[in-house]
């Protein structure tokens, strides 16, 4: 069984947020990123395990989602992108300082998450691709939706309630695993 940890430096987690709505044209789909997280997986064969944690209050926006996945990092001006992440922490995810997930599966391809968010637990499924790389470690890259009402996280809403953040989010992540103790 080898242990592998995440070099933190290279890789990269990202929350996408769609908006519904009535006016919700005139609002934005974010991405979402994490600054830090720590992991640390195990792998035997193909079956493998992986304990994340990730703080809240690193979660920073990073711009608004154009045409579906195209980043724009200059719409939001510095005021409206803290505004929403004070929200976030004070609101959204005030269950608890830190996202916590353990992850498995029997493959490398596919796989299953437990996310808990403070006191409340939701499983996921999740797909992803593993590439070895030198040394030992591998790159995992994947994504995974989650359920905001499944995770006891109240419906987020715009000013006015003219819009609302979409119960499904995604995750997309690339992961890149070295050796570790």
């Amino acid at each position: 069984m080898s242990t592998l940890i995440a070099d933190k430096a290279a890789s990269r987690l990202v929350v996408r947020t769609r908006t519904s709505g009535f006016l919700a044209r005139f609002a934005h789909d974010l991405e979402i990123v994490a600054t830090e997280l720590s992991l640390r997986a195990s792998a035997e064969g193909e079956a493998w395990t992986a304990d994340i944690s990730i703080p809240v209050a690193s979660l920073r926006v990073a711009g608004v989602l154009k045409g579906g996945d195209k980043l724009d990092t200059g719409v939001l001006k510095a005021s409206d992108q803290a505004e929403i992440e004070n929200r976030m922490q004070t609101d959204v995810l005030a269950g608890g300082p830190e996202i916590k997930v353990q992850a498995s599966g029997k493959s490398r391809a596919k796989g299953e998450a437990l996310v808990t968010i403070g006191a409340k637990s939701a499983r996921f499924p999740l797909s992803q691709s593993i590439e070895t790389r030198d040394g030992g470690g591998v790159t995992a890259s994947g994504r995974c939706d989650l359920s905001l009402r499944a995770l006891g996280i109240e419906e987020v809403k715009g000013p006015l309630g003219a819009f609302r953040v979409a119960d499904t989010v995604e995750i997309v992540y690339t992961i890149v695993l070295v050796p570790g103790n």
